[in-house]
């Protein structure tokens, strides 16, 4: 199926070249991605540089070019081939400008970072708990000489410009673009069902995405409905090892939770169109896109009020204070009517139309070049000598 995204366009005749060294799979790469076709239907030539092959993208068949550099692989690695190596490879393959992501690339062309990190503009004993000490000074370092040198400073939200401006430096072309959530058609259960449906939680093994309090409002729901179900989407072994001693049983003792692991967008949705809510206890989000995307198939979205997520779902959400399981789970209760499922389905529904993924990545195209080439704006051009 195509979409406005994938309808040919007059060629404005520049080559970007976006710096993926270093995504390796999740939201970053489904941004990435998105952002790339998004420019290759604006008339651009565009170049992927991955440190890895990402299958999960969808750009095979298109008109965007991947190459893959195995010797960038690796933190250490990607930041030694930035500074040594981009520069020529960016002259070699006659690139005009550059994309890259929470990292600054030290090239000699008009280059915008889009920051869709939160950890680096933390403070540092934050970013250590979140990351380890030497990720947390590495990201550190890039993400803040990305603000002063890069032509165009991106932001995923706006919750991470303003952790960006508490540093006290002053951001080089500061512009927020919201990425947006790609919308399917799918078929949502009936109300009846989903009623009866689990809740699910996307996550991972990260320390911040807190997932002793969703086993913990999951405890709470099982206490008043013996028949409930958990689903849990991620890395599962990330995510069981990030477990305490005693969750860990619980899951293993309970036929309740079921680990569906990776899952393609288009699963992700089915599962989300069956669910009862989303359940969300993270403390460190740039944006919640799968809130958005939860929403857009009418599932409710239960979430600590905390980092970006009012920016992310408004008054649409059902927002707890952070950490607070038992409010979590009297917010649960609230959707056991129909009634009160078709009106925060709605509710849902109508927020998340604000964010589609082809409009918002046409506005960001439309900021990257309002930055980049001010002088020309959004206009057909010609490429230069």
């Amino acid at each position: 199926m195509t979409g406005p995204l994938d309808q040919p366009r007059p060629s404005r005749g520049r080559h970007l070249l976006i710096d993926a060294l270093n995504l390796a799979r999740g939201g970053g790469v489904v941004v990435m991605s998105r952002l790339a076709l998004a420019f290759a239907s604006a008339g651009y030539r565009v170049t992927v540089l991955a440190a890895r092959d990402l299958p999960e993208t969808g750009l095979a068949g298109s008109s965007v070019d991947t190459l893959v550099v195995p010797a960038a692989r690796g933190a250490l690695r990607a930041t030694l081939y930035r500074r040594f190596r981009l520069n020529a490879r960016a002259h070699d393959l006659g690139a005009d400008a550059v994309l890259g992501f929470n990292y600054h690339s030290q090239v000699a062309l008009p280059q915008a970072t889009y920051h869709i990190n939160v950890i680096p503009f933390l403070k540092l004993a934050a970013r250590a708990s979140a990351i380890g000490y030497p990720r947390a000074m590495m990201q550190g370092l890039a993400a803040r000489a990305a603000l002063r040198r890069s032509t165009a400073n991106m932001f995923e939200s706006d919750y991470i410009r303003s952790l960006a401006a508490r540093g006290g430096i002053l951001i080089r072309n500061p512009v927020v673009a919201h990425i947006g959530a790609e919308f399917v058609d799918q078929a949502p259960g009936s109300t009846g069902q989903r009623l009866k449906g689990p809740f699910l939680t996307v996550t991972s093994g990260a320390r911040h995405k807190r997932n002793d309090l969703t086993l913990a409002f999951f405890r709470g729901i099982l206490a008043e409905e013996p028949d409930a179900k958990l689903g849990i989407i991620g890395d599962t072994d990330a995510i069981r090892a990030s477990l305490s001693p005693e969750d860990r049983d619980f899951v293993d003792a309970t036929s309740s939770v079921t680990f569906h692991g990776y899952v393609g967008r288009g699963d992700l949705y089915a599962l989300l169109a069956k669910a009862k809510a989303l359940i969300v206890f993270s403390e460190l989000e740039s944006f919640f896109m799968v809130a958005i995307e939860a929403m857009s198939v009418g599932c409710p979205v239960i979430a600590a009020d905390n980092s970006s997520i009012r920016e992310s779902v408004g008054a649409a959400g059902l927002l707890v204070p952070a950490g607070d399981v038992d409010a979590a789970v009297l917010a649960a209760r609230g959707l056991d009517t129909a009634e009160a499922f078709a009106r925060h389905e709605k509710a849902g529904r109508d927020w998340a139309s604000a964010f589609d993924a082809n409009r918002c990545a046409r506005d960001f195209v439309a900021a990257f070049e309002r930055k980049i080439w001010p002088e020309t704006g959004t206009q057909d051009r010609q490429k230069g000598p």
